[in-house]
């Protein structure tokens, strides 16, 4: 680990907590690994045992490690289904998040727009991934939605047959750590594209969910905005407190 400078305002564990992160998100332990123990990344980081839990407990809650009784600590895969559901507020009739079978119908390359180029701090022209995609639950189309991420980020992806289930393996892929998600929900009136994916009329009301991803250090990498059309197997929930 790089030595602290004086003049260094971030804490210790955080230190920590960057260097440990980079050996995740940049393959040297890959998921499922079991990590060092405790007491063997003190010795090696050369801070206590404190410090290192401290990192250890910031890096389970940002859902990049989990620790298993009597077996140790090991990185998420962050492809699982489970993790991948955690940035879903939709769920079944019975409680449980679903992200939906997701089924693209168009991904091009284009110039960011102006709001996209704000959003991913990126220079106004630079090639944006866009998809057009809809979510399938119980064979019900609950959402119709499009997406748009940096190019050059997510380098492997060009051509539909090139994006993988879902966003996390997509991560995965490229050596990004999913941080946190925040959501925004209107009412609006369905768009003709949106009415056609989900099977109602134009103009009709319905939720309007925008959802921007972050990355590690705060960094937005992905944004979704769709309309969804819930029924008896879905819902929308949203824990609060």
């Amino acid at each position: 680990m790089p030595e602290r400078s004086i003049f260094q305002t971030r804490s210790l564990y955080l230190l920590v907590y960057d260097e440990l992160a980079m050996r995740i998100s940049s393959g040297v332990w890959k998921p499922g690994a079991l990590l060092p123990s405790e007491q063997e990344l003190a010795a090696e980081l050369s801070v206590s045992i404190g410090t290192v839990r401290k990192a250890l407990a910031e890096l389970e809650g940002r859902h990049l490690i989990e620790r298993r009784q009597g077996r140790g600590t090991f990185v998420v895969d962050q492809d699982a289904d489970r993790v991948c559901e955690r940035f879903s507020n939709f769920c079944n009739k019975d409680g449980r998040r679903i992200a939906g079978i997701i089924k693209l119908k168009s991904l091009t390359l284009e110039p960011a727009s102006t709001e996209e180029a704000q959003l991913f701090r990126l220079p106004v022209d630079t090639d944006c991934i866009h998809i057009h995609q809809i979510r399938v639950h119980h064979e019900h189309v609950f959402m119709s939605e499009h997406v748009a991420m940096p190019a050059s980020l997510f380098k492997s992806v060009r051509r539909i047959e090139d994006m993988p289930r879902n966003l996390g393996s997509l991560a995965q892929r490229h050596g990004v750590i999913l941080e946190n998600a925040v959501e925004q929900v209107v009412v609006s009136p369905l768009t003709v594209e949106a009415a056609h994916d989900l099977g109602r009329q134009p103009g009709e009301p319905a939720l309007f969910v925008r959802r921007v991803v972050y990355a590690a250090g705060h960094r937005p990498i992905h944004v979704r905005s769709g309309f969804c059309w819930l029924n008896e197997h879905t819902s929308y929930r949203v824990g609060l407190g």
